[in-house]
Parts: structure tokens; C-alpha cells; sequence
């Protein structure tokens, strides 16, 4: 009976402390991450971006506790009505919790669920944002500058570095004319476009835009296109973060798919997955950086900075990135001089 309750005292000793630090590690509380994506779980855009964000907040060395919400505006909740819904059950969710800070990631978080509580006491850092954070500002005033927002959101843009990449095809195309971007006619999809012109305005450069409503009218684009350019001629940029199929929605990567089996011009890829899934090459934004980069953002307001006081970056420049496997496809040349300059080559032997 003695040697029971000497068993029973251990185990009491022992399981205390675990308890303590349910909520408590070595003293300290622990502080709450929610991390909100505009995707659905195991998304290609959203994972990079939220390996990068856990990356970054284990590196701190805090006690945190992070948790994910997958708001699914891409694939289910798609209509304008339907995320408005989502984001409602969003924005009820961080009343609930009470987060020391939330990482809104792309443009339907930031701007039906960030957007819409600006100067309330929840801290904000927005990573994936398409649309400039000056033109969202022009609607709801949430910036007093980027180098000092002064109220209670920082983060990162996504920029797309669409001169970057048209200089890109410049060096690789000899007889090179025109750059087709596509977008989709979903809210991200137009951000996209709205920073395409954006960029634009500064950097001018032969790019036409074209929205695509569903698959067919993609292919249909597509052909027309096929018909008129030679691979040495013109390129295209098939950022399409969603578009309707036969059946369902084809998110990024399956839009890649669909474009290389029915396209013979150059892609350019606006991220590293859509090179590494086959695209000929980009000025690319690495997701998973940039997430990181949101992250450390997310670390200082742990620490105790105010979010206004931190800037407002674009995602850390960019990685000149290039598919030897897709170029020998389009029977095209890559300059030496280039393969010398570029970050990342893939497809070679």
C-alpha cells in the first residue's frame, strides 16, 4: 500500500509540470498564433507560405501556440456572397480565440477578414497580398505610409516582378514582340491584374492582360495565340490562381498542367512551383521566403513591437529561375551568358 502511494506522489510530481506548461513554458505564457489562409489545407500557394510563417516562428525560440484556419475561397466558398459568409465566421473566430497576433495569407483574408478590422485591438501581418497595399489603402485607410503604417497591420506583398520577367524573355527570345498575362476573374485574379498595371505604370512593357472566365475559354485563347506566335516571339504568364473546369475548380498547379499540354510558347511562371512543375522560367517569388519574412514580422509584435511600426516590404526580391527541360521542348537556345546569371536550373542533365 506504501509503495502505491509513493507510485501515485510520483506520478502526481510528475504530471504537474507537464500541466504547467499546457500553458506556461518555463514560466513564460504562451503566446497564440492564428495563421488565416484564403486556401484550403495542402493548397500548392498556401504551403510554401505557411512553411516559411512556422519556419520563422520556431526560429524565434517563444513559446508559441499556432493554430490554422483554412478559409477554402478557392475551391468551395468562391462566390462573392459565399466568402463574405466565411470571412464573417473568420473575423468571429479571432473574437473567440483572441490571438496575440494573426497571418492573413493572400488577398480574400486580407481583405474580407484583415481589412475589415483595422484599428481594433487584433495585430495583423498579411503575406501573399496581390493586390499593392497602396491601392487596397485607397478604399480603406489602413497605411500611413510603408515605412510606417502606423495602425495595426504590416506584411508583405507579393510583388510579381512582371518587368523583371519580360527582360527575362527579352535575353532568352531573339525575335521576341509581346507578353500575355493571364488572370482569372476571381478576387485574387483581379489583384493581380490591379498589380500588373500597377507595376506597369513604372515599368512599361509590351504585356497584354487577359482574363479567362473558365477552361474553354482558356484553351480557345490559348490557340488563338498558338496560331500567331512562334515560341521565339512570345511568351505567356498563366497566373491563374483558379479556374472552372468540367467538373470542378483547377487550382495554380493544375492550370500548369493543363497550359503545357496545350500550349507550345514560352512560359514564364510567376513562382517557383509553376517552374518546377514545368514552365520554362521566371523572375520568381519564393513562397516559402516570403512566408518566413511574415513570420519574422509576426516575432517582433511577440516581442512587443507595434505592428504599425513595422514596414510594409515587398517579398525579398526575386530568384532568376529556368527549366532546361522546358526550353529543349520548345526547341529553344538558352544564352550561356544567362544560364551564368540565373539562381536555379532545373531539367538539365
Amino acid at each position: 500500500m506504501l509503495k502505491v502511494r509513493h507510485y501515485l506522489k510520483f506520478l502526481i510530481l510528475l504530471f504537474i509540470p507537464l500541466l504547467i506548461t499546457s500553458t506556461k513554458v518555463w514560466g513564460r505564457p504562451l503566446q497564440r498564433v492564428l495563421i488565416i489562409q484564403s486556401y484550403s489545407a495542402q493548397n500548392p500557394t498556401a504551403m510554401p507560405q505557411e512553411r516559411g510563417i512556422r519556419k520563422a516562428l520556431k526560429e524565434s525560440g517563444l513559446p508559441l501556440e499556432i493554430k490554422t484556419f483554412y478559409m477554402n475561397t478557392k475551391t468551395y466558398y468562391i462566390t462573392p456572397e459565399a466568402i463574405a459568409r466565411q470571412a464573417k465566421r473568420t473575423r468571429e473566430l479571432i473574437k473567440k480565440i483572441g490571438p496575440d497576433v494573426i497571418i492573413v495569407v493572400d488577398d480574400n483574408a486580407c481583405r474580407e477578414v484583415m481589412l475589415k478590422m483595422v484599428d481594433t485591438p487584433y495585430k495583423f501581418v498579411f503575406t501573399g497580398m496581390n493586390m499593392p497595399p497602396e491601392i487596397y489603402n485607397q478604399k480603406i485607410h489602413f497605411m500611413e505610409s510603408r515605412i510606417h503604417p502606423g495602425h495595426n497591420i504590416t506584411g508583405v506583398f507579393e510583388k510579381l516582378y512582371i518587368a523583371a520577367s519580360v527582360r527575362i524573355a527579352q535575353e532568352i527570345l531573339p525575335n521576341f514582340r509581346k507578353a500575355f498575362l493571364f488572370v482569372s476573374n476571381s478576387p485574387t485574379g483581379m489583384a493581380i491584374r490591379e498589380s500588373a498595371l500597377y507595376e506597369m505604370k513604372k515599368h512599361p512593357v509590351p504585356l497584354q492582360i487577359r482574363e479567362v472566365k473558365d477552361l474553354k475559354d482558356y484553351q480557345d485563347q490559348l490557340a488563338l495565340l498558338n496560331g500567331v506566335y512562334s515560341p521565339r516571339q512570345a511568351f505567356i504568364m498563366p497566373i491563374v490562381d483558379r479556374l472552372k473546369g468540367l467538373d470542378r475548380m483547377l487550382n495554380l498547379l493544375e492550370v500548369v498542367d493543363f497550359t503545357l499540354a496545350h500550349n507550345h510558347l514560352p512560359e514564364i511562371g510567376g513562382t517557383l512551383n509553376m517552374v518546377k512543375r514545368g514552365c520554362l522560367g521566371a523572375a520568381v517569388v519564393d513562397f516559402e521566403e516570403m512566408g518566413k519574412q511574415a513570420g519574422e514580422k509576426a516575432v517582433l509584435i511577440l516581442k512587443g513591437t507595434p505592428p504599425g511600426n513595422i514596414p510594409i516590404e515587398d517579398a525579398r526580391g526575386y530568384k532568376i529561375v529556368i527549366n532546361l527541360k522546358r526550353a529543349e521542348e520548345l526547341g529553344l537556345k538558352i544564352p550561356f551568358e544567362f544560364l551564368l546569371s540565373a539562381d536555379l536550373i532545373l531539367g538539365g542533365d
